[in-house]
C-alpha cells in the first residue's frame, strides 16, 4: 500500500497507517491477539505490519481498521479542520495496493471526527476485493458506478452494477465486491458513519 504525492518529506500513507494502527491498538488496550481475533487477521501478520516487515493489502488494512472501530481513511490521513477545504486533483491521497493492482483515491478530507468518507475505486478486470467483515451497526455504504461492471454481495443478496447504477446498503453485514468483466471498474464508494 503506497501513496502518490508530490510533496517532499511527507510521510507515506503506509507510515501513517502503521503508526496509527499501533496507537489505536494501544488506546483500545488490545493485545496483538485481541486485534487478531476481532479483525480476522493473524497475530503474526499484525506484528509484521507494525514492525514494517510487510505491507498490508487493502483488504487486510480495512479489516484491521474495522477491528479498531475506525476506517482505513482515518488510519491513513487526518487533516486540520477548516470550514471549507478545496483539494486539487493532484492533492488527493491515492492508496495503491500493488498486490491486487487496486487504486483507491480518497476524495474527502479526513478530520478526526469525520462521519462520511468518499473513495473512488479503480478495480481492474476480473479482480476480486474479497469479503469485508461487517461494519458496526449504523454504518451505511453507497456505490455509484462510473464505468465498467461490479458485482456486490451484501449478506446473501447479490447485485450486478453497470455504469450509472447506484446501490445503498447497511454495511453491518458481510459484503464483498468483484469485477466480473474484463474492463476496468471505476466507481465511487461513500461510507457514512453515525
Amino acid at each position: 500500500m503506497g501513496v502518490d504525492s508530490s510533496k517532499e518529506n511527507k510521510p507515506t500513507s503506509r507510515e501513517i497507517f502503521v503508526k496509527r494502527l499501533y496507537q489505536h491498538r494501544m488506546e483500545k488496550g488490545y493485545s496483538l491477539q485481541d486485534l487478531a481475533d476481532i479483525s480476522n487477521v493473524s497475530k503474526s501478520m499484525i506484528s509484521k505490519i507494525e514492525r514494517r516487515e510487510v505491507q498490508p493489502t487493502i483488504d487486510t488494512a480495512m479489516r484491521l481498521a474495522e477491528g479498531l472501530g475506525t476506517t482505513l481513511s482515518e488510519l491513513v490521513k487526518f487533516e486540520q479542520y477548516s470550514h471549507v477545504v478545496k483539494r486539487s486533483a493532484d492533492e488527493h491521497d491515492v492508496v495503491f495496493d500493488e498486490k491486487e493492482n487496486v487504486k483507491r483515491i480518497i476524495l474527502t478530507p479526513i478530520f478526526s471526527d469525520s462521519s462520511t468518507v468518499i473513495h473512488r475505486v479503480l478495480l481492474p478486470g476480473h479482480s476480486n476485493l474479497g469479503s469485508f467483515p461487517p461494519h458496526h451497526e449504523g454504518v451505511k455504504e453507497y456505490v455509484l458506478m462510473l464505468k465498467g461492471r461490479l458485482n456486490v454481495k451484501v449478506g446473501d443478496e447479490e447485485h450486478s452494477l453497470r455504469a450509472g447504477d447506484t446501490l445503498y446498503y447497511e454495511a453491518h453485514f458481510t459484503h464483498s465486491m468483484w469485477n466480473p468483466g474484463s474492463a476496468l471498474a471505476d466507481y465511487i464508494v461513500v461510507i457514512e458513519r453515525r
